[in-house]
């Protein structure tokens, strides 16, 4: 869907981007990774189109985004910026209201759209009146969010969505918005510099460090097989909370005890994607360290009664077999 191909960027005598090359299938989530000055928000930039590469392509569906309309390509990406950019005359509605406006949309559709955002962003409709300097921060990107969904773009761009937001809040809306169908189901190219964040959104994550692509992959790939010593070093302070987060019940099933559970455990449902970190949550959350969990396979309905230390077995053996 999203093509950059042998992309190159300078600022004067400063390589912003440096021959990056990418390819990014419809539907997929990826997370721009890499520390500050390493080319993440130029490169998003040049896939809305506001910015020219010095060389090389960017396209859209085969189509070179520098020989389409504006108006055209607005109207296949949504963009939501790192703070708060809503315009400040505008109310809440009439800035959710601006792209659907833009392409004369009913004002019954636009309407519906709106109220159905807000609805699953978690803000009242008597919010629709009220004004930008009227909300607190995590209230705005909530809007901001919503602006960029409302005329259900097939591609979502997102330069550091949450940064600006304290540490709670930031949480509370990555997970609704993680939630919502339509961030599910769309293209999305998010820029960060938080490697839990880019782990728990990705499908895929790009690291760049000097504006070089230096490796491309799934969150596992990055951490187990880093292609090079930055790519270990960077991931490095964060490698075990990382590895608990991205490691799933699933992935350690063949690792546990074969010896038959039941529903009578306390975190009794289908494992899914549940992860290690939420399993040894639930232990500290039960104060039950000493005692066990009823866990079922979501496919074959197979149950399995796990204690902490047959967790933290499987996840060693896990770890070996990866590192192989």
């Amino acid at each position: 869907m999203i093509h950059v191909g042998k992309v190159y960027k300078s600022f004067g005598n400063n390589t912003a981007i440096d021959n990056v090359s990418l390819e990014i299938a419809e539907g997929e989530h990826v997370v721009l990774l890499g520390p500050s000055g390493s080319g993440k928000t130029t490169l998003l930039r040049m896939i809305n189109g506001l910015i020219t590469p010095s060389s090389g392509s960017i396209r859209i569906n085969d189509a070179d985004i520098r020989e389409r309309p504006q108006n055209e390509l607005r109207r296949q990406i949504g963009y939501v910026l790192q703070r708060n950019s809503l315009f400040p005359h505008y109310t809440v509605e009439e800035n959710i209201a601006v792209v659907p406006n833009l392409l004369k949309w009913e004002k019954r559709a636009t309407g519906k759209k709106i109220r159905e955002l807000m609805k699953k962003l978690h803000l009242p409709e008597t919010y629709l009146s009220r004004m930008p300097d009227e909300l607190s921060g995590g209230e705005a990107q909530r809007v901001n969010i919503a602006r960029a969904l409302a005329a259900d773009p097939p591609i979502l761009l997102m330069d550091e969505p949450f940064s600006a937001l304290d540490t709670l809040t930031r949480k509370s809306i990555r997970e609704e918005f993680m939630q919502l169908d339509e961030f599910q189901r769309k293209t999305v190219v998010m820029v960060t510099h938080d490697i839990q964040e880019a782990f728990e959104l990705g499908d895929t994550i790009a690291l760049l460090h000097q504006g070089k692509l230096v490796q491309r992959g799934k969150p596992l790939e990055l951490l187990y097989n880093p292609a090079d010593d930055f790519v270990k070093g960077f991931l490095s302070n964060d490698y075990l909370k990382l590895s608990l987060g991205i490691t799933s019940i699933a992935d350690l099933w063949n690792y546990l005890p074969v010896e038959n559970g039941d529903e009578e455990g306390f975190f009794a449902e289908p494992v899914g994607n549940t992860t290690l970190w939420n399993a040894m949550e639930s232990f500290q959350d039960k104060n039950r360290a000493g005692q066990f969990i009823a866990m079922r396979h979501e496919h074959s309905g197979e149950w399995k009664r796990v204690t902490w230390s047959n967790l933290m077995h499987a996840y060693r053996l896990l770890q070996n077999n990866n590192r192989r």
